[in-house]
């Protein structure tokens, strides 16, 4: 009868500890309401984008994909500064404490069933999921194709775009300045840590802002000069600024979008930014660029990363493949 107990008890553990696995984010267990906010120019959003947010609220509302959650969603028009429109979407998420995370999703994004489930279940404070730029390189799909990263009945797409978003450097490799090999090696769950990532779809739970707001409360502004206390204070935490980055030449200044000035804001207090090389989105424009299977382009060619100021790859042999490497200067501007 020993043996019986022994088993049983061992049985026990294994299902404890297997809940247990399953339920370690206190944030998640809480429960609460995730905020989808979007900015727009006019008011208008893509049918898809539309389509999306539906599928979103069927899947929290009616299926309770997520015990304890709820969805809601809020879009602001007419302010053209994309950083004071995010600004004060993140002031309206603060103002309303039902809200426990808020997503970012522009008015031409539209994402699968499970994409926002995903970033909730995640337990990363600061996570999303890339956009492809509106730009098709058809010398990187030629490339692909020649050199075996594009298979036989797969989709040349992943390999045409680049990517918003920013990876961190994997070690010290002999390249020279202004080059680096990008960290590629996803967690458990497909979550990647990176630099900086794109707005275009972005979780960020309650707390981060709320700890950024008091850290940055002398860039806490009001918008359009009302006095104090009207209207509520505006979270002015996506301002853009010009950087020297680390490593660039003297005098190199870059300016630093909205969204890559946030990441560069929670960074500064110990936070860390991640991806979802799972999921993928749709952007929307001439064409629908699709990020489908995006991370593969990454898993198959060596992910080499340029910088603005970099040397030429025929200036050093050709150690590089230039139709390969992605160049994070696009969206900055050098001054």
């Amino acid at each position: 009868m020993l043996w019986l107990a022994l088993v049983c008890a061992w049985l026990l553990a294994g299902a404890t500890s297997t809940a247990a696995a399953q339920r370690t984010d206190p944030f998640l267990d809480a429960g609460g309401t995730v905020l989808i906010a979007t900015p727009t120019l006019d008011g208008r959003v893509q049918g898809s984008y539309m389509g999306s947010v539906l599928s979103t609220y069927r899947q929290f509302i009616v299926d309770n994909a997520v015990p304890g959650w709820t969805v809601d969603q809020v879009s602001l028009a007419k302010i053209s500064n994309v950083a004071t429109a995010r600004a004060m979407l993140a002031s309206y998420f603060l103002d309303n404490p039902r809200f426990k995370a808020v997503v970012f999703v522009d008015e031409d994004i539209s994402f699968p069933p499970g994409a926002i489930e995903r970033l909730l279940r995640s337990g990363k404070d600061v996570v999303g999921v890339p956009c492809a730029k509106k730009h098709v390189s058809w010398a990187n799909v030629k490339h692909a194709v020649e050199s075996g990263w594009v298979q036989q009945g797969e989709s040349w797409e992943p390999m045409a775009y680049e990517f918003a978003l920013q990876p961190l450097q994997d070690g010290q490799r002999d390249l020279p300045n202004g080059w680096f090999y990008a960290h590629r090696t996803p967690d458990e769950n497909g979550f990647l840590q990176i630099s900086r990532l794109g707005t275009a779809m972005l979780m960020i739970r309650r707390h981060v802002i709320e700890r950024m707001m008091e850290a940055y409360a002398h860039e806490v502004g009001y918008n359009g000069g009302q006095r104090p206390g009207e209207p509520p204070p505006v979270a002015n935490l996506f301002m853009t600024y010009v950087e020297e980055p680390e490593g660039s030449p003297p005098g190199t200044r870059l300016h630093v979008p909205e969204d890559y000035a946030f990441c560069e804001r929670w960074k500064r207090l110990g936070g860390t930014i991640w991806v979802d090389t799972k999921s993928h989105i749709t952007h929307t424009g001439y064409y629908d660029f699709r990020g489908d299977h995006w991370f593969r382009k990454y898993e198959r060619v060596p992910w080499v990363v340029r910088m603005p100021w970099a040397d030429d790859p025929t200036d050093f042999g050709g150690k590089i493949e230039p139709d390969v490497a992605d160049s994070i200067g696009q969206g900055k501007q050098e001054l």
